[in-house]
């Protein structure tokens, strides 16, 4: 064990530590956790089942499982800020898309 003292807050590695799990709560606990909130009001509105409407979030969230694979292999090779941001900025498309949909296959698509 190291003599040295100072939190682990201190170095870079407990600072990434810090900013994925921010990452994670934020970016998806509340992107991906509030599509349920929605999908009531979605299915009544434009007459969907609501089993077809909770197939969407599934389906996301595999998406979301498979893609997270390629993460580590990208670190590499790309910046984490280009990568994260990259990521914030398809999420904010695909939910702003989601917002103008108005049939079921503009949900799957």
């Amino acid at each position: 064990m190291s003599s040295k003292s100072g939190s682990m807050w201190s170095h870079p590695a407990g600072k990434i530590f810090l900013a994925v799990c921010l990452w994670n709560t934020v970016a998806y606990g509340l992107l991906f956790n509030s599509f349920s909130l929605f999908v009531t009001p979605i299915a009544s509105t434009h007459n969907f089942k609501i089993a077809a409407v909770s197939l969407i979030g599934t389906i996301l969230a595999i998406l979301g499982g498979v893609f997270l694979n390629f993460t580590g292999r990208l670190t590499g090779k790309v910046s984490s800020k280009t990568w994260f941001t990259t990521v914030a900025v398809g999420l904010v498309l695909v939910y702003f898309l989601f917002s103008k949909s108005i049939l079921l296959w503009h949900f799957y698509v």
